[in-house]
């Protein structure tokens, strides 16, 4: 798993799941990634074979067992333009790899999505309520043009952990506030 990878999904994790904290300071669920990546600045990660995701919140923090294990760190996180374009997205998933951006996820499309493209959900959406990683883009065989996502519900979750969301409307609020990480 290479760094920039690692600190993205820790990152959504952060936001409203579980990831790694010290024993002193409680990130889940904090509605905010910036308590994640100042973790992830300040302390690093770890890969993931060494603390996997575990899918329920449920789970207790095991930061402090991580110590002796090599981390990584990034330097930083800076966010594209608030409602940015599917254009400047992309630029930035091509030349810094995947971004990370906020969505309304609390519907039933979302939640039981299990695949296709979604489309028509929420357009330019201003409520936020979960994190997801950008990882790429395509154009379906009768011509949608479609973001793909990793979400960290598991693999039983979409497409293996994935799904495909209609570009160019802003659904569910995914061109609001996207985010990469600075290496």
């Amino acid at each position: 798993m290479s760094l920039y990878w690692a600190a993205i999904t820790v990152a959504t994790i952060g936001y409203g799941d579980v990831t790694p904290t010290t024993t002193a300071t409680k990130i889940v669920g904090s509605g905010s990634i910036g308590p994640a990546f100042q973790y992830l600045i300040s302390h690093g990660v770890v890969e993931e074979k060494y603390y996997p995701y575990v899918d329920n919140d449920k789970g207790s923090c095991k930061a402090s067992s991580l110590f002796f294990l090599p981390s990584y760190k990034i330097t930083g996180y800076e966010g594209l333009p608030t409602n940015t374009n599917d254009t400047a997205i992309m630029d930035a998933i091509f030349t810094k790899g995947p971004v990370l951006a906020y969505i309304y996820s609390n519907n039933k499309v979302f939640k039981n999505y299990s695949g296709g493209i979604i489309r028509n959900l929420f357009p330019n959406s201003t409520f936020f309520d979960h994190a997801i990683v950008i990882v790429g883009w395509g154009t379906s065989s009768d011509g949608v043009d479609y973001w793909i996502l990793r979400n960290s519900w598991s693999t039983n979750w979409g497409e293996q952990g994935y799904a495909r969301l209609e570009r160019h409307h802003g659904l569910i609020g995914i061109n609001q506030y996207v985010y990469y990480v600075k290496m």
